[in-house]
């Protein structure tokens, strides 16, 4: 006797399970946001009372015209709050900051601004302030003494704030932290000559330096103004192997283009490898053309003079804008070239090696020569050069007839014929 059974699903148990599975992870969830909004409640009294104590601190300060910026932390259960205390000073010709159009004002009042923040901020978690107003005596300011104004701008020209300045002198070394219409302002300094330096954490200048400085001389009864522009840098990932078969020289530098880059618009960087990450650059907003070699004909428009261009026709690549939390790729492009070494006769030489020196009359931010490799059993080799003006020579031989080519930006392979003796 036979028997069939037939096996009917328990849908009412899945159905259960999934329910409970969907209400266990709604009560996690929920318990997880009660825990954050629990913390930064928290967070947030504490850093309150911080502020609090900051700005008391200010009050009860008895020399006005010294009183300066500052960042200190201080850990409360465990957790690490950093406090910012940056100086605003008001002039008596109503100017929106003393940056702005301060020349020979007085001091009418001084706006302190506390900024506390703590790591693991809940998201849309803003950072706790408190400000106050103090005015000075008139009678505490020296006529005889001067000031200086450090105004920050980012890459959008927008104020940065919290940026620590220091404006050193051969008697005065003041520090202040910009405000948040990005000034910072030293008043009632010893005239003479000084250095103002900017320093954030990461932030770099439009020429890719992390501490800038600039020179200015402060005179009695006047203002001296210092801006910098300053931002977080951004980073961008170079590859110079456009086509494997035809490898560049290991150490060719790398030519960026802006038209803000002072004094011509370039800017030049070192290095080794077919695959680079430059991670100090400003990150204008109008990005950066790059191309290989550091000589003006390397530049697919660079012009010779001033006036007459290298590569008639010849267009930069388009520009790629950096990023501070990635590294966006470009690849660049390089005359790609095949050099055969031949006796007088037209016979090939096996292994023999090929340097590459950079001729002609355009300048060069460095010396560019390399060795390219050596020919295979054919009498060739395979590379790839920057664009201008070229010599090549056979260490050990004797080139019969010089060879200097000029290379223009051109996708096709090009021949380069040495005979040597």
């Amino acid at each position: 006797m036979s028997h069939e059974y037939v096996i009917v699903p328990r849908y009412d148990a899945l159905v259960a399970l999934t329910v409970a599975s969907l209400m266990l992870s709604g009560v996690a969830y929920g318990l997880i946001r009660a825990l954050w909004t629990t913390r930064d409640s928290n967070s947030r009294e504490v850093a309150a009372q911080l502020a609090s104590e900051a700005i008391d601190q200010a009050r009860n300060t008895t020399d006005v015209p010294n009183l300066a910026g500052t960042t200190y932390t201080k850990t409360v259960d465990g957790t690490t709050f950093t406090v910012v205390r940056t100086i605003s000073t008001y002039l008596s010709n109503g100017a929106s900051s003393p940056c702005d159009g301060s020349g020979n004002a007085s001091v009418k009042y001084k706006k302190i601004a506390i900024r506390v923040t703590w790591p693991q901020m809940a998201p849309g978690t803003k950072s706790v302030r408190a400000d106050t107003l103090l005015t000075p005596s008139a009678s505490v300011y020296d006529p005889t003494k001067g000031n200086v104004a450090v105004k920050v701008l980012d890459a959008n020209a927008k104020p940065v704030e919290g940026v620590m300045v220091r404006a050193q002198g051969s008697v005065d070394n003041d520090v202040q932290y910009t405000d948040d219409s990005g000034c910072a302002f030293f008043d009632g300094v010893t005239p003479g000559a000084y250095t103002v330096t900017a320093t954030l954490t990461n932030y770099v200048s439009r020429a890719g330096v992390a501490v800038p400085s600039a020179s200015t001389t402060v005179t009695s009864g006047n203002t001296s103004s210092v801006a910098f522009d300053y931002d977080l840098a951004g980073a961008l990932r170079v590859n110079l192997v456009a086509d494997p078969n035809y490898p560049p020289p290991a150490n060719v530098p790398v030519e960026l283009y802006n038209t803000a880059l002072l004094p011509d618009g370039t800017t030049s960087y070192a290095g080794s490898g077919s695959t680079r990450t430059l991670s100090t650059l400003f990150p204008f907003a109008s990005g950066y053309s790059v191309w290989a070699g550091s000589c003006t004909d390397a530049d697919p428009a660079g012009v010779s003079g001033g006036t007459t261009p290298f590569h008639p026709g010849g267009v930069r690549p388009a520009a790629v804008i950096t990023s501070s939390t990635g590294s966006p790729g470009t690849t660049v492009q390089m005359a790609k070239i095949r050099v055969a070494v031949l006796t007088t006769l037209g016979s090939a030489i096996p292994g023999s090696q090929v340097v590459a020196t950079h001729a002609g009359t355009a300048t060069c931010d460095a010396t560019e020569s390399y060795t390219l490799g050596s020919t295979d059993g054919g009498g060739q080799l395979k590379a790839s050069l920057p664009w201008g003006t070229w010599n090549f020579t056979v260490p050990g031989r004797t080139v019969v007839t010089p060879v200097t080519v000029n290379f223009d930006p051109s996708g096709s392979e090009i021949y380069v014929e040495v005979r040597v003796s």
